[in-house]
This record gives structure tokens, C-alpha cells and sequence, in this order.
């Protein structure tokens, strides 16, 4: 077996490769070392791409007064009137609609959910989700805002929780962290409050860390690799962190580093003075990239 690592390429005969303390396995590919793996750990970081559809547009307002018109939930006085509080208000259509009590929320869900084309739940209890279901931790449901409600592993589907409008950047992260179909369905603002609150309150099943270098990262991967903790490895650039989904072991593992402080490293610079800031912080400040308000 050749090394997997480009720049190293050592071969060794297969049936000396499989035996116990020979070279590490990482997504099916052979490393010679733990050195060579860290290297190419290290490569995969700084090369983690944002997934396609992360990137957030404006809802299209006009479009959900046109489908409540249509469907004859509202007149067109009453979607002008909406329009003109917003300005005072500044609550989004829906929420609007419903707080002069010309639209039931249930009707609102129904319609965000026509106009994002996917599914709904009136109510979802709490306790589905105490144990954490897909082996996400909190900090990462906290930060997408979407909850996971049920994972069927045989299927390779797993369901999550939505506030509407549908969070179509969010659910692209989520999509490459997991390897899951991800199947969203969209629920009141309450239900969403109420389930990112329970999500995995019962004891962890998902170990944490935050790294606070790249290098750091790669030899944390490299250690999971080496104690049989991890067989594959995600990583996933969103607006704040750099995420690293490991998984393979008994339990999945989460390694998170600051999304600024791993470009600066990546492209060989030195941390700026904030960014050595958020490197001292990051372990005892909470998520800077949070959830969007879900008020419609």
C-alpha cells in the first residue's frame, strides 16, 4: 500500500500495512505516520469549502402576499395595511398579519410551508429531541437554528425542525456536515424556540472541542484517528467557524476553530490583534454566528 499523503508516498506490502500500529486510516486512504495524516489533515482544513446554497438571499415578501391573496386567506387592502405597519413594526408579513389578527398562525405555517415547498408540524414535543437525534451537538444546532427531530440510520434520513422562512444556508451546512438525506419540516416560531432549547439536554453523546489553530485541529484529528475514535472526517466553512465532523467511533466528534484565525493561517499570515483576541476567548464565549431571528 502507498501512502495516501502525496509528498511522502512510502509503500509498504499490504499484509504489513493491515496489521495493528502500521500507518493510519482516514475516508478508506492509508497514511504511513501519524505525521503524513496530521499533513494532510492540515490540507483538508485550510482547503474546506463553504457548501453550495450557504449563501443567504432575501425572502421574497411580494411572492408570500401574492400566495395569501390567491388563497384567499387575506384581501389585497388588508396585505397594503401589512405593509404599511412593517414600517413601525418591523416584524416581518406574516408576523404582521397574524398580530392584527387577520391570519391564523396555523394558516401562516401552512403557506410558508406551500411557498418553500416542503412539509410542516403543528406541534412537536420536546422530549424527541432530549438525546440529541443525528449526534449533533448544541453548539451546532444552536448556530444553524434548525433542530434535528428524528434520525433513521437504516434509511440514512434525518429529519429536522424549522422556523419558517425555510433556512436554505443553514440546512446547506447541515447537509454537508452530516451524511444524512436531510428532510426539513417547518414549525412555529414557539415550537422552534421550545425544541432548540431541549435539544440535547440529556447527557452528551457528542464530544466538543474548539481547537485554536489549524494545526491544533489536525492533531486532534489525528489523535481521534490513532485511538479508533474517527475512520472519516467533514470539514465545513461557514460564516464564523470552520467545523470538522468525525465520525466512526462510538460517538460522533465536533472540532471547531474560527473561521478568520483558520483563512489568516491558511494563507500563511499572522493572526491579527482580534483574531488572537478570539483565539484566547474561544473557549469560554458562546457562538459568534447565531441563529436568525425567526419572527415572520
Amino acid at each position: 500500500m502507498r501512502c495516501a499523503r502525496e509528498a511522502c508516498g512510502r509503500w509498504v506490502p499490504r499484509v504489513l500495512a493491515q496489521r495493528p500500529g502500521r500507518g493510519l486510516v482516514l475516508d478508506e486512504a492509508w497514511f504511513c505516520s501519524r505525521g503524513c495524516l496530521e499533513a494532510e489533515a492540515r490540507l483538508r482544513l485550510e482547503d474546506a469549502p463553504a457548501p453550495e446554497g450557504a449563501v443567504l438571499r432575501g425572502q421574497n415578501v411580494s411572492r408570500l402576499g401574492a400566495l395569501l391573496i390567491h388563497r384567499k386567506l387575506i384581501a389585497a387592502g388588508t396585505l397594503i395595511q401589512a405593509l404599511a405597519r412593517q414600517t413601525a413594526s418591523g416584524n416581518r408579513l406574516g408576523a404582521e398579519l397574524v398580530a392584527m389578527g387577520a391570519l391564523a398562525p396555523l394558516e401562516l405555517l401552512r403557506t410558508l410551508a406551500t411557498q418553500s415547498r416542503t412539509g410542516y408540524l403543528k406541534t412537536v414535543d420536546p422530549a424527541r429531541v432530549l438525546a440529541g437525534p443525528g449526534g449533533l451537538s448544541r453548539d451546532v444546532v444552536t448556530a444553524l437554528g434548525i433542530v434535528p427531530i428524528e434520525a433513521d440510520d437504516a434509511s440514512g434520513r434525518l429529519v429536522v425542525a424549522c422556523p419558517a422562512p425555510l433556512p436554505r444556508p443553514a440546512l446547506a451546512i447541515l447537509r454537508a456536515l452530516v451524511h444524512y438525506s436531510v428532510e426539513p419540516l417547518l414549525v412555529d416560531d414557539a415550537t422552534a424556540e421550545a425544541l432548540l432549547a431541549a435539544y440535547g439536554t440529556a447527557p452528551a453523546r457528542t464530544r466538543v472541542t474548539r481547537a485554536t489553530s489549524l494545526r491544533d485541529a489536525a492533531e486532534r484529528i489525528a489523535a481521534a484517528v490513532e485511538a479508533g475514535r474517527a475512520r472519516r472526517v467533514q470539514p465545513v466553512r461557514c460564516a464564523s467557524w470552520l467545523w470538522v465532523r468525525l465520525e466512526g467511533g462510538e460517538v460522533p466528534e465536533e472540532i471547531m476553530v474560527p473561521s478568520a484565525l483558520a483563512k489568516a493561517q491558511a494563507q500563511g499570515q499572522a493572526p491579527t490583534q482580534g483574531q488572537e483576541r478570539l483565539t484566547t476567548d474561544v473557549n469560554r464565549k458562546d457562538l459568534t454566528w447565531q441563529a436568525a431571528p425567526t419572527a415572520h
